[in-house]
């Protein structure tokens, strides 16, 4: 049970483990050698609770994150290393309707808590996201997002950079649905500091149940360079996701496990909470 005081309450809860395993690629082939990479704690209606990652060489638990909650909105994400010392927090701030309005993430230096980042994001009278604004530890943010909808779809999505790992400095990004209302196409450009220009297509697939199915992503002549594929269980959610380079060989692949269990949470305050 979560509460709206952002704990997690001791009682017998019913909750649902989903575990993601990396197969081993040998010769462009995935094989049926695995190891568990992350394990996700959810409620019965998928609200995520809790989180851990294994380091890939050693397969033991490498860092987790707590998930807390008020007012059934997400107030934060709390990690820990595998020795339970705090590394960072991830702070959401709402407005009145409950649209998030901010989120900064802190991180634990020194035994106190520093602001490394935060976003701020603003919307338009409909409640779409109008704006997304990046900032690093200065003033001014290195990343400002805007976006544009049509008919209630968001149909371009522009982000001027100052300060890009990958030189870029401007991206666009224009979405193109088909009839029935799922994405089709993604077109996106990118502008870099040296004055050139570098393109790539994604195209969207779904099958009979309207899930996601494949996504294709064309470079700037049209040829495929990746391939990404979502296979999903009978009676819903995600059982493998993998992907192919356009030699048709595998570059990744991951399947997805789900349990249930009724177990008792124990009690998990937030920081924040904490006395």
């Amino acid at each position: 049970m979560i509460s709206t005081t952002g704990q997690l309450q001791a009682q017998e809860d019913s909750i649902k483990i989903q575990q993601i395993n990396v197969h081993i690629i040998e010769n462009g082939k995935q094989t049926a050698s695995y190891f568990t990479r992350n394990q996700k704690t959810l409620t019965m209606d998928e609200k995520l609770i809790r989180e851990i990652n294994f380091d890939d060489s050693t397969k033991q638990i490498r860092d987790y994150t707590f998930y807390f909650y008020r007012n059934d909105l997400l107030y934060t994400e709390e990690n820990y290393d595998a020795q339970d010392s705090l590394q960072w927090i991830i702070r959401h701030i709402y407005n009145n309707t409950g649209q998030e309005t901010e989120k900064a993430r802190l991180l634990m230096a020194g035994g106190k808590l520093m602001q490394e980042a935060k976003i701020l994001y603003t919307y338009d009278i409909n409640g779409n996201l109008l704006s997304e604004k990046d900032f690093g530890t200065g003033k001014k943010p290195y990343k400002t997002t805007s976006f544009e909808y049509k008919s209630g779809k968001l149909v371009k999505e522009q982000s001027r950079i100052r300060k890009s790992p990958d030189n870029v400095i401007l991206r666009t990004a224009d979405y193109q649905y088909a009839a029935y209302g799922k994405l089709k196409i993604k077109i996106v450009i990118e502008k870099s500091k040296d004055k050139s220009i570098n393109s790539f297509t994604e195209s969207y697939f779904y099958n009979d149940q309207g899930n996601l199915e494949k996504i294709e992503i064309r470079d700037k002549d049209g040829e495929i360079s990746l391939v990404k594929h979502y296979v999903y269980y009978p009676v819903g959610g995600l059982y493998r996701y993998y992907e192919q380079n356009k030699e048709g060989n595998m570059l990744c692949y991951y399947t997805y496990a789900y349990r249930k269990y009724r177990i008792n949470l124990g009690t998990q305050k937030s920081y924040f909470d904490k006395p």
